[in-house]
């Protein structure tokens, strides 16, 4: 039997119509456009991610994740959604931390990213800007190349949706940690982090 459904006992009437259930939610998720095992794994790698570096009262703060709630299959929105927060909202902030206010200022003019040509858009501004700010020293990989890379990943995860490679949600909280080490507004940085958590359970359950 497939581990999604409750095993029969005794073939009760109640076990039954518990299978019954099990399967038009299961029917439901697949008219949706998929299982949600996508979508769960994201939403779970993003709250796990902030949990290693906000602090308990923070995290207390973040949205809990329901595994047993139909999802509607909706992966390629909260990987553009991610991106798009990426691009406008969590890197700008380190950019001008590192007096870089010019380029802060044309990637929050960016367009937003709602698909692969505006995912595209941004992945060169990205390229562009990642190569104007090398890694200092031989071999180092110092924290100022974390959030221009990070994000520069989740805008690829984005220009890659339809490549059968889902997306990571650990890479929006590492994005938001590193933002944070660079100078970013901590209470700001969180509450974004928070928000996009929350906007993307959204997607996710189809609210």
């Amino acid at each position: 039997m497939a581990p999604w459904l409750p095993r029969l006992e005794h073939g009760s009437l109640g076990e039954m119509r518990r299978l019954l259930t099990a399967l038009v939610q299961l029917a439901a998720n697949l008219a949706r456009g998929g299982s949600g095992r996508a979508e769960l794994d994201y939403l779970v790698g993003l709250r796990e991610g902030l949990g290693y570096w906000l602090t308990p009262e923070e995290l207390q703060r973040a949205p809990m994740i329901d595994p047993k709630k139909p999802r509607r299959g909706n992966i390629d929105r909260m990987a553009y959604l991610a991106a798009d927060r990426a691009v406008h909202v969590f890197l700008p902030p380190v950019l001008s931390a590192w007096q870089q206010v010019d380029d802060a200022a044309h990637l929050s003019a960016l367009p937003p990213i709602v698909d692969r040509k505006s995912a595209e858009v941004a992945r060169a501004a990205l390229a562009n800007l990642r190569d104007r700010h090398p890694p200092k020293g031989r071999g180092a990989s110092p924290l100022c190349e974390a959030p221009v890379g990070t994000a520069r990943s989740l805008v690829e995860d984005a220009v890659m949706m339809r490549s059968g490679r889902p997306p990571h949600g650990i890479s929006v909280a590492g994005l938001a940690c590193a933002a944070v080490k660079e100078g970013a507004d901590r209470a700001q940085a969180v509450e974004a982090a928070l928000s996009l958590l929350k906007t993307l359970i959204g997607v996710a359950y189809g609210k």
